[in-house]
Parts: structure tokens; sequence; C-alpha cells
């Protein structure tokens, strides 16, 4: 019995021993809450899970309702999932579930959906209402190729016109373009207010507008990218574009737009342009007069031209955060707009032009420091409300500055170096002073119908090609450099006024020329080098005084001054060319001591012509007589002229064929002088 006893014992230590030995090779803690396998299964076909971390992911087509979904799913060892997933009743949702384990540990993960475009990789055309809805029932929700909605003319039969777009919601990107052609141009867009992407859309084309049977109203809510957006319809009553950030190119054009809401476009790479014309007149018959407000709040940079055009009743334009324009900028009619702001514009590297903004009367660009032209005007001479410029930080024009039809009184560029080409103010009434105060360049100014400036300062001008000044009546002052490269033009247009002082100015090496002065009396002070000086058409000048003038290296001319009777330049020695003295009818006081030399012609005609010649009172050329050479003599005209004794000493450098008197009251011949046969009194 011991025996057996002792046995008994030896075999239960051996069964305890061996279930400790079991238990260190395969111990069960029961702490895992894992779910390692989910999958769904609908109409006989599984859609697997992709498990990650703590998603629990399922990805299934846009058009799949895993509403009724069967399920089946594994978890760690004697784990439990709550909620239980066979209670679910729609699966097309997000859930939590929660992983117990069995020593009461858990983890949570998330079930996720993730939806997949179904894409149609050709071209879409839908022209008829029923194509419409035919291809609706594939659900499709990214288009490869075009889709072309529409046939280009409107059928004559009713029910082939679309009239309703809601079918294609599902859509959400066309990679090529949307094209809305006129038969359905009258119809609901709804269906299209998905669509997030595409590559262009097409409401009518840059050249021709779409005919639309009705006002429309175009809202794609969920637009955000678009490379090219070409509008171009009067029924156009709306536009909602709320979430399009960027684009290409965007053309908008519609003379019935009433609502506008592009706020959230930040950039364009191509153009921007927004017109309300028809066959390029902006007139008020083809403008906008219903759209108040064009918000761009957000755009920041446009990589071609800016053009607004032919709003006529805007009253607010938001451009406070443009910093560039690559090309042009075109602010053109928007004539019930009291300022333009560009509050962050820098660079506009193609033509700045505010134009016809009649109701304007401020413009201001203060960071704008570089520009290629900048054109500044209202309509016409009727209309100059503008009475504020604002470009504190211009820099640099590399072409033209222009500035029209302003009530400005005071024009400041403190900051600007150079201007490449022109520099025109015309046609500004009340301007007094134009300051330009660290101007060094400038290839030529034009100053036309500034009729209250009195002063044009710009006292570090060193150099400047040409100065034309019309009808400056007021003006006193100019600072100048000392050598003018082209030309000086000073008209006065009929009105008394006096020669203002070319304060600096020493050369003028193109011509300079004076037309139409008033006065009576013309001094010029200064100038002691001259290419070219032409006087005509001045009739109530009966004085003219060159005080410094030594030399020209072309032709001096003087024409048709009927009153003209003293003439005087007492330094002047040279004509590098041809010497011009005409129809100065009572010229008899001429003071030319020192001229010794007329390179080109000499040429006096007392009157205009033979039929005027006894208007003429001259009666000898004594003022001539310290000239020793000339190119030819050619006098005609002067009915009292008969003493050439003046001339005498420069006989001798010409030829027979180079002496040329006639219908005077003596006209000697090339023998007479050389005889000395000056007068015949």
């Amino acid at each position: 019995m011991k025996k057996h006893i002792t046995k008994y014992l030896l075999i239960l230590l051996s069964a305890i021993l061996m279930t400790a030995c079991s238990d260190d090779e395969n111990p069960f803690e029961g702490n895992n809450a894992h779910i390692t396998s989910f999958a769904l299964t609908v109409d006989g076909v599984k859609y697997p899970a992709s498990i990650s971390e703590n998603d629990i992911i399922i990805s299934v087509a846009q058009n799949i309702d895993l509403s009724s979904a069967s399920i089946e799913y594994t978890t760690s060892e004697n784990a439990s999932l709550q909620p239980d997933p066979k209670t679910i009743t729609n699966w097309n949702e997000e859930q939590i579930f929660r992983v117990n384990a069995w020593n009461n540990e858990f983890e949570s993960y998330k079930y996720i959906v993730k939806r997949t475009d179904i894409i149609d990789p050709n071209n879409v055309v839908l022209l008829t209402q029923a194509d419409v809805n035919e291809f609706a029932k594939k659900e499709i929700n990214e288009i490869k190729g075009n889709l072309i909605i529409g046939y280009t003319t409107v059928p004559s039969i009713a029910y082939d016109t679309i009239k309703d777009l809601t079918p294609l919601k599902t859509i959400r990107s066309v990679d090529l373009n949307i094209v809305i052609n006129d038969a359905c141009a009258g119809c609901n867009f709804e269906g299209l207010n998905n669509i997030r992407y595409a590559g262009g859309f097409y409401l009518g084309s840059l050249s021709k507008s779409s005919k639309a049977n009705k006002a429309l109203e175009l809202e794609l809510y969920n637009l955000q990218k678009i490379n090219n957006l070409v509008i171009n319809t009067d029924s156009l009553k709306s536009l909602s574009l709320p979430q399009l950030r960027s684009a290409g190119n965007i053309y908008i054009n519609s003379n019935k737009l009433i609502s506008l809401d592009i706020s959230a476009f930040e950039n364009c790479s191509g153009d921007f342009v927004l017109k309300a014309i028809r066959k390029n007149k902006p007139t008020l018959i083809n403008s906008n007069i219903s759209l108040r407000n064009i918000n761009l709040a957000k755009l920041n940079s446009v990589g071609g031209t800016l053009w607004i055009e032919n709003f006529w009743k805007v009253n607010k334009l938001d451009l406070s955060k443009l910093t560039s324009v690559n090309q042009d900028l075109q602010l053109l009619y928007i004539r019930s707009i009291p300022q333009i702001h560009l509050p962050e514009l820098t660079t506009v590297n193609g033509l700045a032009n505010i134009n016809c903004n009649d109701g304007m009367t401020e413009f201001s660009a203060p960071k704008l420091s570089s520009v290629a032209s900048i054109f500044i005007s209202s309509f016409n001479n009727f209309s100059v409300n503008l009475t504020k410029i604002d470009l504190a930080s211009l820099k640099t024009v590399t072409k033209n500055l222009t500035i029209h039809n302003t009530s400005l009184t005071k024009l400041e560029f403190p900051k600007l170096n150079t201007i490449g080409d022109k520099f025109e103010m015309r046609l500004l009434p009340f301007v007094e002073t134009i300051s330009l105060p660290e101007l060094t360049s400038c290839n030529e100014i034009e100053l036309s119908a500034t009729n209250s400036l009195q002063k044009f300062e710009n006292p570090k001008m060193t150099d400047l090609n040409s100065l034309e000044l019309l009808a400056c009546n007021k003006l006193i002052e100019l600072k100048m450099p000392a050598i003018l490269n082209g030309d000086l033009t000073v008209n006065f247009g009929k009105k008394v006024s006096v020669l203002p002082n070319f304060n600096g100015l020493e050369e003028v090496k193109g011509v300079f020329m004076i037309k139409s002065c008033g006065s009576k009396i013309l001094n010029i002070a200064g100038i002691k080098k001259l290419g070219s000086f032409k006087l005509s058409n001045s009739d109530e000048i009966e004085s003219i005084k060159f005080i410094d003038l030594v030399e020209t290296s072309l032709d001096f001319e003087i024409s048709s001054l009927e009153s003209l009777s003293n003439f005087s330049a007492p330094d002047l020695t040279r004509i590098g060319n041809n010497f011009t003295m005409k129809g100065c009818c009572v010229l008899t006081n001429i003071n030319l001591p020192k001229l010794s030399s007329i390179k080109g012609q000499f040429k006096f005609y007392g009157a205009r012509n033979k039929w005027q010649a006894s208007k003429s009172t001259i009666e000898n050329l004594d003022a001539f007589s310290a000239l020793t050479t000339a190119g030819s003599v050619d006098i005609r005209y002067a009915s009292k002229l008969n003493d050439y004794t003046g001339l005498k000493n420069v006989i001798g450098s010409l030829s027979k064929d180079d002496w040329s008197v006639q219908v005077c009251l003596y006209n000697p011949d090339y023998d007479n002088m050389l005889n000395g046969e000056y007068s015949n009194r």
C-alpha cells in the first residue's frame, strides 16, 4: 500500500512540473486588445479594410452604398468589441470601436470610409437633356477629357434644349475643359456646384459672346482652381466663385452683371480681365450700370495683365492686397468710383493705365516703385475731379509718365529718379507746381496747357533730351541741365506771356523753336549754343534779343513776324548752316556786330512773297558788315532795299552762282558787287 502511495505522489509531482514548464513556454496574460482583420461585403463583393495604427480604412467608389453591408472581423484572443459590429446598420458613417482585452485593458479604433472617384477617361458630349440624365446614371466623379454640354446653336425642337444640369452633381473634376454651348446657356447650373477643379470653363469665347435665352446665375461654390475661365455673355446676372483661389487666365465680360463673388481669389498666373464692353465702344449704352462692388481683397499677384473696364456705377474697388502685375494694369471707365487705392502695389512691368474714371478724386499707389509706363487721365477736360495722386515711392519709369485732365494744384514725385522716355503733363488747368527733386534722367518733357504752372522743380536734372512747352503762360522758371541733347519747343498758343527762365541751360543741340508768341518783347538769356533756331507765326513780337547766344551749329530762321522791328544777338558769331529772315516786313533795326560766318545760305526776304514786297521797310543791310563768309546769298521782296554795303566783306567768298537779288528797289548782280556798286543812291 505504501509502495502505491509513493508511486502516485511521483506521478502527481511530474504532472505539476510538466504543467509549470508548459506555462513558461506559452504564457497567456490576456492584455492584447487589437483588431487583426476587418472586411465588409456588399452585393457579394468583399471590401477588406486596411488597418493602420488605430484606423480602420475601407476604400470604396463614390457610388457604393455600405449601409446594409455584412461584416467580418477578428480580434486578439479572448478580446471583445464594443459596440458589437453586428448591430451597426449604416457603414457609410464613421464609427468608434473599443476593443477590450481579457484582462480589461482596451484600445480604441476609428472606422473610416475613403471614397474613390469614378473616372471617365474620354471626352463627354451631352447634347440633350436625355444625354445628361443617362450620363448621370454612371455617377462619374472625374472626367479626364472635355465635358461639352449642349449644341452650339439652340435647336428648334424645345425638348432638345438642356434645362437642368442637376443630374451631374457627382462630377468633381474635369481635367480639360467644360464647354457650355448656347443650347444649354439658359439652364440650371446647380449640377456643377461640386466641381473643385477644371482645366477650363467656357461660356462663350474670347471673341464671341454666348446668346443665352434668359438671365443666368452661375454659382460654382466648390471650384478652387482652374486654368482658364472664360465667361462672355450679357445674360450673366450673378457669378459666385467663393472658393476660387488661383487660376491661369480669367476673362469675364458681361454688361448685365449685378453680383460678383470672387472674394477668395489670390493669384492669377496669366491675365485677369473683367469687362462690360461690346464692339470696343465704352459708351453708356454698352456699359455695365448694375454692378456696384468689385471685391478682389485677397488678390496678390497677376502674372499677365489686370484689366477692369466699363463699370460706370461701381463705387468700390478693393485691390488692397495686390503687390505686383507682370504686364499691364488697366483700370478704365469706372466712372462713379471716388477713390482707387493700391496700398501694397510695388511693381507693374507694363503700362499702368488709370483712365476715364471721371468720378475719381484720389488715386494712390504709395509703395509702387517701378513701372514701365503710367497714364492717368479723366475722360476729358470737363470731368476733372482728380485732386490727389500719391506715388510717393516711385523711382523708375522705364518708358512714359503721362497725366492729363486733372484738378491737381501740386504734383510731386519725391523719389522719382529716372524716366526712360517721356514725361507728359497736359490739360492740368490748376496745377501750380510740379516737383521732381530726385529726377536726374529723362528723354523728353512735355508740359501742355498747364495754365497755372509757375515752377517746374527738378534741381538734380543732368540728362534731358527734349523739352516742349505748350500754353504754359504763367511758367516762370525751369531747372535745366547745362546741355539739352534734343529739341526745345515753346508754343505760347497766341497768349501773352514771358519766356520762362531756363535756369542752368547753356546749349540746345537740337532745334530751339518758338511758336505763336503773344508777347511784344522776347528776351532769351543764358543759352550760348544752339543746334537750330526757328521762330514763326508770332505777329505780336516787336523785339527779340539773344543776350548770350554765340553760335548755331545748323540753321537760324525767323519768319512771318509782322510786327518785328528790332532784332539783336550781340555775341552771335557763327551760323553752322542756313540763316533765314523772311516776311518780317517792318524789321529795320538789326544788331549782329559779331556775325562773321554763315556756312550755308544767307536768305533775307523782306516780305513773304513778291505781292507783299511793298510792305517791307528795310533800306540797307549794314547790320551784316561783320560777315566775311557765306555759302550763298539770296535776297528778295524788299521794295525799299537799295544799299548792300553791309555785304561787301562777304562777296569775295562767293561765286557768281551763289549771289541772287530780286524784287528789291535795287537788285545788284554779282559783278555790281565786285565793282563796289553796293548802292544806287
